[in-house]
């Protein structure tokens, strides 16, 4: 399993970024509370998933080119 995670200061910037303005910024606070709450490595293990990788981010100072280039998959 990846994930994704990001802070919520780095969340409510991204969504500032957008052109759209569907999103407030209490829906994403809300959205980042139930993250950390509920989207942790034990509990995603425990609904089945043998591996969960972070995949770091603009947190990090990492792009989505330089993210993707971390990980290789093959099929079964």
């Amino acid at each position: 399993m990846l994930r994704f995670p990001q802070s919520e200061g780095d969340l409510l910037g991204q969504n500032e970024e957008r052109t759209r303005n569907d999103v407030s910024a209490a829906d994403v606070s809300a959205y980042a509370a139930v993250t950390r709450r509920e989207v942790n490595g034990a509990r995603l293990r425990d609904e089945g998933a043998a591996f969960v990788y972070d995949v770091p981010g603009r947190g990090q100072g990492v792009t989505p080119a330089e993210a993707a280039r971390r990980f290789t998959f093959h099929r079964a």
